[in-house]
């Protein structure tokens, strides 16, 4: 397959990928919302969002550890803090079903505006430069958007199953 997207997306991580040829011949990627492991679990490292959030936190922790420590002990341990939770209600919410998972992709949510505020607040006490900040925010309005998807792709699912139980 001569796809653009070969390279990016690793078959070893999404066996369940389909090729497919969209319009004036672009070939598209497409993923089912279930890409499952052999024991029927999805695995936190295969989320997208997963990865780029953890790409995004092994790039803030070193900007972190240049604050200066008059602050690096109050913004930057706050930073940190949500970076971990952030992390860990990724992996749990990964592994939750139904209204539960619901809950917890609010509670991510959440926790994203909350990390937007804090790497804003960074930046305008100088504590992050322009550029770092335009990165980070970058990064985080990425993982929004893939965050939205999650949230729309499992609503789909619960609306399925809905129309299933009528």
């Amino acid at each position: 397959m001569n796809s653009v997207f070969s390279s990016v997306i690793p078959a070893r991580r999404f066996e369940e990928a389909s090729p497919l040829v969209g319009e004036a011949g672009i070939h598209i990627i497409w993923i089912p919302c279930q890409a499952r492991n052999d024991i029927g679990f999805f695995m936190a490292d295969q989320l997208i969002i997963y990865q780029k959030f953890y790409d995004l936190v092994v790039w803030l922790f070193p900007v972190i550890n240049r604050i200066p420590k008059s602050h690096r002990m109050v913004v930057g341990k706050h930073l940190e803090e949500l970076c971990i939770s952030i992390l860990l209600l990724l992996i749990k919410a990964n592994k939750s079903r139904g209204q539960e998972r619901a809950v917890m992709q609010q509670n991510i949510s959440d926790e994203l505006d909350c990390l937007r505020i804090l790497t804003r607040l960074t930046k305008d006490l100088r504590l992050m430069s322009v550029k770092q900040y335009t990165l980070a925010s970058e990064k985080l309005n990425e993982i929004g958007r893939i965050m939205t998807g999650w949230v729309k792709c499992q609503e789909s699912k619960e609306g399925i199953k809905q129309q299933a139980l009528l």
